[in-house]
This record gives structure tokens, C-alpha cells and sequence, in this order.
């Protein structure tokens, strides 16, 4: 910074414009390389979870999966989607990763929450039984919380892109 009467003094703070950063060493839309590893993990439980049962119908003996009732297939998609997401995270090249599992998250946990909602009562009038009669499996549960885990890591990685100088 410097003065009307000349140059900054050495012991004065550097003051940054708006929109200025401080050089960091590393391009402005680096994402934080440490959220990749919850987007992996994240990708590892939602498809994992689309792979085993969603659904128990005790009466029936019978376990429904994610895949098998044909809803699971967006999981794999999305499970596939955070995986990349997260390998181009961890090599600081995935703003645009970040950004698109940032809105797959998104869709998907609300898709999960509504699934979970609504598979008692549908396959409960498939099976003509009560809706208490069918159980939610963890598959579902594993989806929903990878997706959530999706969510979360992507809006941090977003969120933390270089907000503070290398070194500090």
C-alpha cells in the first residue's frame, strides 16, 4: 500500500480492494481439497445403499431393493457422480464437480425424504397390506445420508474455495 508521501511502510498491513485476494499460489476457483474425501465416502454410501434393501415386508418375506424397485438406478448415478466429484476435488480441479453434485445432492435427498415417505403406503397397495406392515430398510437410509453427506461436503468445498491466504 502506498502513501501519497510514498511508498507502504514494511511494518503496514497490505489492504485489499473489493473482489482483491491475497496471492495464495494456487488458482482462485480451487475448491477445498479437503472436502473430496467426504464426497468420495459420500458416493462409496449412496451407492451402497441403492445395492441393498429399502424395503421389508415381514408378512411377505420379502426385501425390496433400491435398484430392484427401479429407483435406485438415480443412487448409482448420483453415488458415480460424487466419486468423480470428489477424485477432481482432491486434485483441485472441481468447481464445476463441486457445483454439479452440489445440485444432484440437492435433487436426491429430497427425492430420498419423499421415497421414504411414500414406499409404506405403495407398497403396501401393491401387497394388499397395511401400511404399517412395511418397513423401511437401510439401504434407504444409507442412500439419504449419502446424498446428505453429498450435499453438505460439495457446499463446503464451494464455500472454502481459497477464503484465506496460503500460510495462514
Amino acid at each position: 500500500m502506498s502513501h501519497a508521501f510514498g511508498p507502504a511502510e514494511p511494518w503496514e498491513e497490505e489492504v485489499l480492494g473489493y473482489g482483491e485476494r491475497l496471492p495464495t499460489g494456487s488458482r482462485a476457483d480451487v475448491p477445498d481439497p479437503a472436502t473430496g474425501g467426504p464426497l468420495i465416502v459420500a458416493g462409496l454410501l449412496t451407492g451402497f445403499g441403492a445395492l441393498i434393501p429399502w424395503a421389508h415386508i415381514p408378512s411377505l418375506s420379502l426385501s425390496l431393493t433400491g435398484v430392484g424397485m427401479g429407483l435406485g438406478w438415480a443412487y448409482v448415478f448420483s453415488a458415480a457422480l460424487a466419486l468423480v466429484a470428489g477424485g477432481f476435488v482432491l486434485a483441485r480441479r472441481g468447481t464445476a464437480a463441486a457445483v454439479v453434485a452440489l445440485v444432484v445432492g440437492a435433487l436426491e435427498f429430497i427425492f430420498s425424504v419423499l421415497t421414504a415417505a411414500s414406499i409404506p403406503p405403495d407398497q403396501a397397495a401393491l401387497h394388499n397390506l397395511a401400511p404399517t406392515d412395511i418397513s423401511i430398510g437401510a439401504g434407504l437410509w444409507l442412500s439419504m445420508a449419502g446424498t446428505a453427506l453429498m450435499l453438505v461436503a460439495s457446499a463446503l468445498a464451494l464455500a472454502r474455495r481459497n477464503t484465506e491466504p496460503a500460510g495462514r
